[in-house]
């Protein structure tokens, strides 16, 4: 038996990272939420075979999609594709696995390694992208804090949910939250993000 490390619920479905660091997911996968190759609805564990030995280090549930986090601090997702959600600019589609998400090349940057055999054509592309430290996701957005502080928003543009100005429905493409100024000047370094069905909360300090 592996001891589970950390849990992630979604609307439907549930994530488990083991203190092994194998993934497993179950309950309801009809946009490939569950991560395990093909569309359908679990009621006992599977592995998330293509992560393979990724270095996971937390997993995070949206209303109908997925993401792990890495050591390296590369960020996969999966599952339903509307309204760029994923974070894989203007591609809506569905992904039955773990996907890479990258982040624009004018941002701070680090090469992100990716050990699983299974990514490996991904890991081919030598991207380049931001170290994510920690994952947020809400029904149809998704948020991603970076190293240096900076929070990174996909997805569905009503309510504000994104916090910053995007032009249409949606955006797939990851864009940097600017906050206003603290008093006294200075900028804001967030330390947590959560996120809601519709909207997004970021716990910051002046620096």
């Amino acid at each position: 038996k592996e001891k589970v490390e950390h849990l992630a619920s979604g609307m439907f479905h549930v994530l488990a990272l083991t203190t092994s660091g194998r993934v497993f997911a179950w309950g309801k996968g009809d946009y490939g939420q569950l991560g395990v190759g093909r569309p359908g609805n679990w009621d006992a564990p599977r592995l998330v075979e293509a992560l393979g030995d990724a270095d996971v280090v937390a997993v995070h549930a949206g209303g109908w999609h997925s993401a792990a986090l890495c050591l390296s601090g590369a960020c996969f997702a999966w599952g339903r594709g509307e309204y760029g959600r994923l974070g894989m600019g203007e591609d809506q589609a569905d992904k039955q696995r773990p996907t890479l998400v990258t982040f624009p090349p004018f941002a701070e940057t680090r090469e992100t390694p990716v050990s699983a055999d299974s990514l490996e054509t991904q890991k081919q592309k030598n991207t380049r992208t931001k170290a994510i430290v920690d994952v947020a996701l809400g029904g149809s957005h998704s948020c991603f804090l970076d190293s240096g502080g900076a929070v990174w928003t996909v997805g569905r543009n009503n309510h504000g949910r994104l916090g910053r100005v995007v032009h249409g429905k949606w955006t797939g493409t990851p864009g940097r939250v600017v906050f206003p100024p603290p008093r006294g000047g200075g900028e804001w370094a967030c330390e947590s993000i959560v996120a809601g069905g519709r909207h997004t909360l970021a716990v910051a300090r002046a620096v």
